[in-house]
């Protein structure tokens, strides 16, 4: 009985999330019938039904976030433009409804998409006293609120580019200072989310996770407490060195979103960031606190985890 419950569930979710823009503004209600069997629709029950709940408050992911997608040359299709507006606005609900993101006043966001990648670096490039990366696909402009994307030919990476791209910014609007493990880990958590049937559905990162079993298997990892604590120009650095910082940060935030207990631990990082003078050393205070058996254990528990199947998360 519980797994039907736990699918009823991931039915509302779903339908929520995979509907077109106009669709969402639907109702969508719970209701029992005479044989009390539970049932899902977008539209009340017309005849008399007993036990009817209205679940259109709490899953109209969208109704107060605008979402605009402007193409800059060429064409999108219909069908993946609906689908870069459902992903974005499910990112926003699970960090808000899911992580206790405070994100209500972050009502809109445009995404202008460019036909050829040198595009977005040159306009990332515009004002810098140095040139940047020859091979930016995205980045994020907070005095506009534009995320600028290159429209990949391969929509499936163009959206996993997008939903990191995303991720930072609703992230950058709540929060002042946020540790780079932190911040590139859970980017990289949402670059994997894919519209799975009637559900969302969020898979570890197989060429990441690869990466850092690699490292692990030959001995050469990464202690966690010093991967919280790497300056963002330390973690960048020994990225672009070969060590797969954005593989141990993802898998890192994988393995706190793997259970409710560690996303209760989860939860406080997020809520002590409102602290920006905490960042250097928040990860291990908080899982000192609140991990049981402190950074410790959970460096134990973390690396033990890496050698085990991991299920994809499901919202």
């Amino acid at each position: 009985m519980g797994a039907c419950l736990r699918a009823m569930q991931w039915l509302v979710l779903g339908f929520a999330c995979v509907s077109s823009p106009m669709v969402a503004q639907a109702g969508i209600y719970k209701w029992v019938d005479a044989q009390g069997k539970v049932h899902f629709s977008d539209s009340k029950p017309v005849r008399e039904i007993r036990d009817i709940e209205d679940f259109s408050d709490k899953y109209d992911f969208g109704r107060d976030f605008d979402v605009k997608v402007v193409v800059q040359k060429g064409v999108l299709a219909v069908d993946v433009k609906n689908r870069i507006i459902i992903v974005v606005k499910k990112i926003r609900s699970i960090l808000q409804k899911d992580f206790q993101v405070d994100l209500s006043d972050f009502n809109s966001l445009t995404l202008v998409l460019y036909k050829d990648r040198d595009s977005v670096t040159a306009l990332f490039n515009q004002g810098r006293k140095t040139s940047g990366d020859r091979n930016i696909p995205a980045f994020y402009r907070s005095s506009d609120n534009t995320a600028h994307v290159w429209q990949n030919r391969n929509p499936e990476r163009m959206l996993e580019v997008i939903s990191h791209e995303v991720t930072h910014a609703l992230m950058r609007h709540r929060y002042q200072r946020i540790p780079t493990w932190l911040s590139e880990g859970l980017a990289e958590y949402f670059e994997q989310m894919k519209l799975s049937g009637q559900a969302i559905k969020i898979p570890i990162s197989a060429y990441q996770i690869k990466k850092v079993k690699q490292k692990f298997d030959s001995g050469s990892f990464i202690e966690l407490e010093q991967l919280t604590m790497l300056p963002q120009t330390v973690f960048y650095a020994k990225q672009g060195q070969g060590e797969p910082m954005y593989g141990w940060s993802g898998a890192l935030v994988f393995y706190l979103l793997a259970s409710e207990q560690n996303r209760a631990v989860f939860r406080r990082l997020l809520i002590h960031l409102k602290d920006p003078s905490r960042s250097d050393t928040l990860a291990k205070d908080v899982f000192e606190t609140h991990y049981p058996g402190g950074m410790a254990q959970l460096s134990a528990d973390f690396y033990r985890w890496l050698d085990r199947e991991k299920f994809a998360h499901y919202y």
